[in-house]
């Protein structure tokens, strides 16, 4: 397969280079470039399999470059070299479809291997779908057609004529204009989907057909896609077609599945945008009742609006101790607050529970990493957004992990809260330390100002003044045997005579004093 190398290092491209023997292992390097113009130059002219990009480039980034470039080689696929660590440019990478990731830092050999090795998978794979139209055509018609319209929405690089051309190769009457249904099937059970999705995609084939023209496929998203063609595609219509799809589902397979329709297109090159306009418009259903959602472009998504950001900081505030009831209040006020300002933003809504069920997980009785008993699969808090197909029922899931992470808390007859137990075994652990509350508060991981906030209302003291008492009242042990200066030296107190003020406030004496009064009473009976 043919590589190409692009960063503007010279000693990065060299120690690629020499990382392994690209022949042996069935690769050939075609070109290596600096910047973003060679690196066309060279895709032009070689069409290579595979590019290695740096995301940091002299005359842009490389996320930019590897834009322009699947314009240039739209079924060649990129690997990012880099040593930042952003999560923004990792989720814009995902979303260019960048197949694999490797840090400058610390890659070696084996992990350069395995990134080729995943990405050539993914190459042949392709090939298959590209290459063999022709020879497997009486084999399996339809899968050959659906697995290359997966690859055009994929990769978004073929034109309008070269996928009329297929469809005319697969006798499929199909005309512009056109538009793209997404049909869930998320809500069919995991152990019989594969036989029930098969049956499915056929049976709304046969639907489609019986109304116009179109064709109906299967992806890898727990969807049917339908690519509705001619020039009947008018409110109507639609409407139609997707009542009848929907009984169907009902009465053969028991669900009635939530359906994104994207807007009427006139370029069957645009596959890759009518899936993404269905897609977008499917995701209204967990926000709605609905079971239909027509793609509406509009302005984005603005920021988190203050009443939502208000009872967000409620929640944050939940205890374990707290009334079910008003946790249930507050969590549906959440959802009357982001449906009220439509505040339609799935993943920015998902992160809103997420963090609260971090919170209570972090509340339980044994703290996050203890047994689970929520009752959500492998029990971590995502597991329950996956769960979740709509807001209202994220919010009745996470209300169960409350109450059933409560019930742990009184099983375990927790006296004292758990964070305060945490707090207090830190001291103990630490006490011949400097003990700082930004510590504890990493070690628990919470805010320093916020853990505070609940020490004090749990127990009505104030972290700082525990600390102390705690050191003070170990220091009395030390003192039985060594000075004053070398006790403050050992408890890290910041000098001899803060150390001394400090025991004389708790005890009301000196530390030579104390240490007076252990030699008047002598040694101690056994």
């Amino acid at each position: 397969m043919k590589v190409l190398i692009v960063d503007d290092e010279v000693i990065a491209r060299i120690g690629l280079i020499n990382a392994i023997d690209w022949k042996a292992n069935g690769y050939y390097i075609i070109g290596e470039a600096a910047d973003a113009q060679s690196a066309k130059k060279l895709a032009r002219m070689y069409n290579p399999d595979i590019v290695i990009v740096d995301i940091v480039m002299p005359d842009g980034n490389g996320l930019d470059l590897i834009q322009s470039l699947k314009r240039e080689i739209p079924l060649g696929k990129f690997i990012i070299i880099s040593c930042m660590d952003d999560k923004e440019y990792y989720k814009r990478a995902l979303e260019l479809g960048v197949e694999g990731y490797i840090n400058k830092a610390t890659f070696h050999e084996q992990q350069l291997l395995e990134v080729l090795k995943k990405v050539s998978k993914s190459i042949a794979k392709d090939r298959v779908v590209e290459e063999s139209y022709d020879e497997s055509y009486h084999i399996n018609h339809f899968a050959i057609l659906s697995s290359f319209l997966n690859l055009a929405i994929r990769s978004g690089g073929y034109t309008r004529l070269q996928i009329c051309e297929k469809f005319k190769s697969f006798d499929m009457d199909l005309t512009e204009p056109f538009c793209m249904l997404v049909i869930s099937t998320n809500a069919l059970a995991d152990d019989t989907r594969e036989y029930i999705e098969q049956s499915a995609s056929v049976v709304c084939y046969d639907i489609v057909q019986s109304m116009g023209k179109g064709f109906v496929f299967r992806n890898e998203r727990r969807q049917l896609l339908a690519i509705l063609s001619g020039g009947i595609l008018n409110e109507e219509y639609l409407n139609t077609l997707c009542r009848r799809i929907q009984t169907t589902f009902k009465q053969y397979f028991g669900i009635v599945p939530p359906i994104g329709v994207s807007e009427t297109l006139n370029d069957f090159g645009r596959l890759k945008d009518a899936y993404r306009m269905a897609r977008e418009a499917l995701k209204m259903h967990f926000f709605s009742q609905q079971v239909r959602y027509r793609y509406r472009a509009g302005p984005p998504v603005g920021p988190l609006p203050a009443q939502t950001r208000q009872v967000m900081e409620q929640l944050m505030r939940v205890s374990l101790e707290d009334d079910p009831q008003a946790v249930r209040a507050l969590l549906q006020a959440l959802c009357r607050s982001i449906l009220q300002q439509k505040y339609y933003d799935v993943p920015a809504c998902q992160n809103l529970f997420l963090s609260f069920l971090y919170h209570l997980y972090r509340l339980r009785p044994g703290g996050p990493g203890a047994a689970d008993e929520a009752g959500f699969h492998d029990g971590t808090p995502t597991a329950v957004i996956t769960e979740s197909d709509t807001l209202q029922q994220l919010a009745a899931n996470t209300e169960k992990v409350f109450s059933r992470l409560r019930q742990e808390h009184v099983r375990h007859g927790a006296k004292k809260d758990y964070l305060i137990q945490q707090i207090e075994d830190y001291v103990g652990r630490h006490i011949q330390e400097r003990i700082r509350v930004e510590d504890i508060a990493a070690a628990v991981h919470l805010s320093p100002a916020y853990l505070g906030r609940v020490y004090k209302k749990t127990t009505g003291a104030n972290l700082h003044a525990y600390i102390s008492r705690q050191k003070i009242q170990f220091s009395k042990q030390l003192l039985e045997k060594q000075d004053v200066n070398a006790v403050a030296e050992a408890l890290e107190f910041s000098s001899t005579s803060y150390y001394i003020s400090q025991f004389k406030q708790h005890e009301g004496i000196t530390p030579k004093q104390y240490q007076t009064g252990l030699a008047a009473r002598g040694p101690a009976k056994p």
